[in-house]
Formats: structure tokens, C-alpha cells, sequence
């Protein structure tokens, strides 16, 4: 167990008792703190009403409780989507043992959506935790057909950079190579929509700490002249962009 499990809280929604019940007994065993659903409805008013640090979601599950779980649809996906609009810093899994969805979390990450990993069952129980840990940490992770499908995932979101977007990018996308392991954690949490204040109490350290981060993360990247050079962008919006397109390219 390391210090960053302690108060680390997971929602795990599977409607599979024994799944969920397992899952939740080993997390415990690292020190995490788990809160279980059955179903998208549940597992939304649970993570409304506590706000867990990240969430483990079957693809598969019925909406409302005491539903069927269809198989054709990926109610867990659509609950991905809506627990990253309500807090988006939280670390989404998606836990499936179906490899044919990537589209669908293709689909999600062209939203924008940072922070998520496409995890098969069967996988090594430390890729679950270090899955959990990266995707707090504004890491996108994919498995199955949702990996090989990067490429041409990678090419849609580059396409999709306007011509006043695409230099900053794409220069800070060379760039990452060059932040401090620190820095990129800052990078990734920033774009991952994590605040300052969010950032001191997450990583321990003061706010004077974090804001000479930031502002060296900027500067590294290329990106501390944007708001004199090209004031109609964000900063932040770009750094989201640029940290989306190293995670899939490396």
C-alpha cells in the first residue's frame, strides 16, 4: 500500500455481486475506500452525493436497479460520460470483458474527455491499480481494439486542431520530453481539470509550489505567450490538448 491509497475513494458498478464484491475486497486490502452499485442510476446519485476520486465501471449494466443488463448496450459508457461532466478530475475505468467497444471510448476521448483508461477483465489486478492511480492522474489508457485503433484516433483529433491551435500543439507535444517528472504530473492533472488549490491538497505541497510549476510547465511547453500572442485561446485548453495527443502517440 503506498501513502497516495489512504482516503483514496473508488466507486466499483458491476452488477455482477460476486465482481463487485471481490473487487471492492481487494482495493480494501490496498487501503483504498470503495462505495459498490449494481447500476447506472445508483452508482450517478452515489457519486453525486460523495465524490469519489475514481470509479471502476463495468461496460455492461442495467440503468435503473433491478434491471436487466443488456448485452448490445454500453450503459457504462454513457455513465462514464456523465460522472466525468459532474466531477471531471475523476479517474474513470472502464472494467469490460468485451474487446470490440473501443469506438465507444474512442468516442469519448474526441470529446475531450481526460482521465479515463479502457481496462479488459482479466488483466493483471496491479493494472486495475495502476490504472486507478493514472487516470487521476489526467492519463488516457487503452486496451483491446481501442489500442490499436490509436493511430487513426490520434489523426482525427490532430484534423480537428484549428489552423491557430495546431503550432502551439503540436510544439508542445514535441516539448513534453522536456518537463520534469513533477511537471508532467502538474501538466496532466491541469488538463485533466484539476485547479491549484485541488493540486496543493492532492500532491502535499504549498501553493507558492504549485503556481512556480505551472508556470514553468508553461513556459517549457511554449505556451506562456499565448494569452499576449494569440489571446482567443487558453492555455489550459491547449496543454489538454497537447497532453491527450502525447499519452496516445507514446
Amino acid at each position: 500500500m503506498t501513502s497516495s491509497d489512504t482516503n483514496h475513494l473508488v466507486l466499483i458498478v458491476d452488477d455482477n455481486d460476486f465482481n463487485r464484491d471481490g473487487l471492492a475486497l481487494y482495493l480494501r486490502g490496498y487501503g483504498y475506500q470503495t462505495l459498490e452499485a449494481g447500476d447506472a442510476a445508483t452508482a450517478y446519485d452515489l457519486a453525486a452525493a460523495h465524490r469519489p476520486d475514481s470509479a471502476v465501471v463495468d461496460i455492461v449494466m442495467p440503468e435503473l436497479p433491478g434491471g436487466p443488463a443488456q448485452v448490445g448496450r454500453s450503459v457504462g459508457v454513457g455513465l462514464a460520460r456523465r460522472l466525468k461532466a459532474l466531477d471531471p478530475a475523476l479517474g474513470v475505468v472502464i472494467f469490460s470483458a468485451y474487446e470490440d467497444r473501443g469506438g465507444e471510448i474512442g468516442a469519448l476521448i474526441r470529446e475531450g474527455v481526460r482521465g479515463i483508461a479502457y481496462v479488459l477483465k482479466g488483466s493483471r489486478p496491479e493494472r486495475l491499480r495502476q490504472a486507478l492511480d493514472d487516470t487521476r492522474a489526467g492519463h488516457v489508457i487503452l486496451d483491446g481494439d481501442a489500442a490499436a485503433g490509436k493511430p487513426q484516433l490520434v489523426q482525427e483529433l490532430r484534423d480537428h486542431l484549428s489552423p491557430l491551435e495546431r503550432p502551439w500543439v503540436e510544439r508542445a507535444v514535441r516539448l513534453m520530453p522536456t518537463l520534469s517528472p513533477r511537471e508532467q504530473d502538474v501538466a496532466r492533472r491541469l488538463a485533466a481539470s484539476h485547479n491549484i488549490q485541488g493540486l496543493v491538497a492532492l500532491l502535499g505541497i504549498s501553493q507558492k509550489t504549485v503556481e512556480h510549476h505551472v508556470a514553468s510547465l508553461y513556459d517549457k511547453l511554449g505556451l506562456s505567450d499565448v494569452d499576449t500572442a494569440a489571446p482567443t485561446l487558453r492555455k489550459a485548453t491547449l496543454l489538454a490538448k497537447a497532453c491527450m495527443l502525447y499519452d496516445l502517440t507514446r
